[in-house]
């Protein structure tokens, strides 16, 4: 499933004006996980920006964003290859040849969120203009996955990571 739209117009007499969008994307798990059975590999994605254009004087504009995503998805999305005897992988694994077909014994799943603002100053003056542009980003992240994608023990990932970035 895909929407998508957005909207726009002035708000005040040539002063202010005014946009705001949204994405939204999802999709059920194409995969079997074999191990346990269930649907693996769904996802939503959602993404909302709000702009604000304003003319204080007929020199100077300002332009202001905020905008958010969320992704989220659950479960194992990839397999590995047996390149030995029998398609073997590991400790006489092989794993399936099935292009659907996924199988991990540990828990998949991703948390993603984005948050942003940035305001553009602009002042014409006379042949020169002088600019200023201030921005803040947020991401965060959070996510578990079975390192080795097969039922077998090896490996299990985890991130949990945060990041702001401010810039002038």
């Amino acid at each position: 499933k895909l929407v998508e739209g957005a909207s726009n117009g002035v708000i005040w007499s040539n002063r202010l004006a005014a946009r705001a969008s949204f994405h939204y994307e999802s999709r059920d798990g194409r995969f079997t996980n074999l191990y346990d059975g269930r649907h693996a590999g769904e996802f939503q994605d959602g993404a909302t920006r709000l702009q604000f254009l304003g003319k204080i004087t007929e020199d100077f504009t300002a332009l202001a964003n905020v905008h958010f995503r969320k992704y989220t998805s659950n479960g194992t999305v990839s397999t590995v290859t047996g390149a030995g005897t029998g398609g073997a992988y590991i400790n006489n694994y092989a794993p399936s040849t099935g292009l659907n077909d996924v199988d991990s014994n540990a828990p998949a799943s991703s948390d993603v969120r984005q948050t942003g603002a940035s305001l553009n100053l602009k002042w014409q003056l006379g042949s020169y203009a002088l600019n200023a542009i201030s921005g803040f980003e947020e991401y965060q992240e959070t996510t578990f996955s079975d390192g080795d994608n097969t039922p077998l023990e090896i490996s299990r990932g985890w991130v949990d990571a945060l990041s702001r970035q401010y810039s002038q």
